[in-house]
C-alpha cells in the first residue's frame, strides 16, 4: 500500500502541513487505533474523551465535549480527504470503518491512517489506469463525490455525538463542511495561489446537500486593497474556556469587533510585505 498512487498522495499532503511522516496508509489498523465507525459505536471511549476534553481544555459547558470532540476528529482527519482534492484532485475512497485514529491521554486525536487505497480521479490523472483509480468526467463531479465521501465518513459520529452536543444532524454536517472549506482553501492556495485557493474553498461551500455549508469568505477593501477573509457557519464552542477568547473566524461576534481584528490583522500582514 506504501507504493500506491494514494500513499504518494498523502505523503505530498502530509509534507505540506509539516506532519511527520506517518504510515498513512495501511492494511489494518495500528496498535491503540480504532475506525471511526467503531469509535460511534463505542459508548465507553465516548464518554472518557467527553469527559477528559472539558477537563483539559477548561470549559464547563455541558455542551462542550461532545461538540470539542466532534470538531477535533473532524480537523484532524479531514485533510486526507481535502488536501489529496486540493493538492493532486484525487479523493480518497476510504469509508468510516477503514478510517482510524487513536487518542492520546488528554483526549488529542491523532493524524488518520487510512486503510483503503482506492482513489476518484480525473481523465487527465497520470494513474487514472490504475486498478485503485475511478475515474470520474470532471472536477465537479470529483467535488460532488468529495462531499459524498465526507457525508458517509462522518455520519455515524455525527450521529452520536449531536445529542450531547445539543445539535441536529445538519449542524453537525455544517460543521464537517466548516472544515473541509478550510482545508481546500488551505491547501489548494498553498500550491496554487490565492485565487485558486479561493476557488476550490468556494466549490466546497455551495450551500447544499449533503453537508449544507457556505463558502463563507468576504470581501474587505483596506487601505486601497482588496482582501478576503472567512467567518464560520458553525461554532465549536472554543469561546466557552474560561478564558472567554473566540476563534478568528468565529461566526458569534460582533460586526465592529470582527471589522476591527480583520483591519489588525491586515495591516501586520502588510507591515510584514514592506519589510
Amino acid at each position: 500500500m506504501a507504493q500506491t498512487p494514494l500513499a504518494n498522495t498523502l505523503a505530498a499532503v502530509a509534507a505540506g502541513e509539516e506532519h511527520e511522516v506517518l504510515p498513512q496508509l495501511a492494511p489494518r489498523p495500528p496498535e491503540g487505533y480504532l475506525s471511526l465507525a467503531a469509535l460511534a459505536r463505542s459508548d465507553a471511549k465516548l464518554a472518557w474523551l467527553m469527559a477528559r476534553l472539558p477537563e483539559v481544555w477548561d470549559s464547563d459547558d455541558p455542551r462542550f465535549g461532545a461538540a470539542w470532540l466532534f470538531e477535533k476528529v473532524v480537523e484532524h482527519t479531514v485533510w486526507a480527504f481535502t488536501g489529496s482534492f486540493a493538492i493532486h484532485q484525487r479523493v480518497p475512497l476510504a469509508g468510516p470503518e477503514s478510517v482510524w485514529v487513536s487518542f492520546d491521554e488528554d483526549g488529542a486525536c491523532s493524524l488518520p491512517v487510512l486503510g483503503d487505497a482506492h482513489f476518484a480521479c480525473l481523465p487527465d490523472d497520470p494513474q487514472a489506469g490504475h486498478e485503485h483509480a475511478t475515474v470520474l468526467a470532471s472536477v465537479e463531479g470529483l467535488r460532488d463525490c468529495l462531499l459524498q465521501q465526507l457525508h458517509d465518513v462522518y455520519l455515524p459520529l455525527a450521529r452520536v455525538l449531536a445529542r450531547p452536543a445539543r445539535r441536529g444532524l445538519r449542524t453537525q454536517l455544517r460543521v464537517v463542511a466548516d472544515l473541509a472549506i478550510v482545508g481546500a482553501w488551505w491547501y489548494a492556495r498553498e500550491h496554487y495561489g490565492d485565487d485558486v485557493g479561493f476557488r476550490y474553498g468556494e466549490m466546497l461551500g455551495h450551500g447544499g446537500p449533503p453537508l449544507w455549508g457556505r463558502a463563507g469568505f468576504h470581501d474587505f477593501p483596506h487601505r486601497g486593497r482588496l482582501f478576503r477573509h472567512r467567518i464560520r457557519n458553525t461554532c465549536c464552542l472554543f469561546y466557552t474556556r474560561s478564558e472567554r477568547r473566540f476563534c478568528f473566524t468565529c461566526p458569534l461576534r460582533s460586526e465592529a469587533d470582527r471589522q476591527q481584528r480583520w483591519a489588525e490583522h491586515f495591516d501586520a500582514r502588510i507591515a510584514e510585505e514592506g519589510r
